[in-house]
């Protein structure tokens, strides 16, 4: 004797939040084929929270929001939902490969700039902006050098 979910919540939630229960009822088709993208995270009175699949998605659920949102409404008899909200959220929880791993960052000494760059860098006349270019340089290198060890 298993009871659908949307039925047991539907009896136990008050009157006046029913049009949320018909929302997550009737969302499958109201979203259509992007129900594999796009759930309900959460609703309130004027808004409606969705979670996507994958963060161009949720770039792209924003120019469908009028659409949708003249969707739901008509769906809704009367309550409005105003505005909708989309986020990425993973489905899937990243578990890690190894317990107890502590990572620390390697320091690496700063790279300094070859004689090639001193070159290329020693026509700037503003002595703020040649060490500021120097500097970034000194950066890049630097972390080029901490990705390939």
């Amino acid at each position: 004797m298993i009871r659908d979910l949307k039925t047991i919540l539907s009896s136990v939630i008050q009157a006046e939040h029913s049009w949320k229960i018909m929302l997550l009822k009737r969302w499958d088709e109201i979203i259509g084929p992007l129900r594999t993208v796009v759930t309900i995270e959460k609703i309130d009175d004027t808004t409606l929270f969705l979670a996507v699949s994958h963060p161009t998605w949720a770039q792209e659920m924003q120019s469908l929001v009028p659409t949708l949102l003249e969707k739901i409404n008509a769906e809704l008899n009367g309550h409005k939902i105003m505005y909708i909200k989309c986020a990425y959220r993973s489905r899937r929880a990243v578990k890690p490969l190894y317990r107890n791993v502590v990572t620390r960052p390697v320091y690496m000494p700063p790279q300094p700039l070859s004689a090639q760059e001193k070159l290329l860098l020693a026509p700037m006349t503003d002595s703020k902006l040649q060490s500021a270019f120097a500097a970034y340089l000194v950066r890049c290198k630097t972390l080029k050098g901490r990705a390939s060890s």
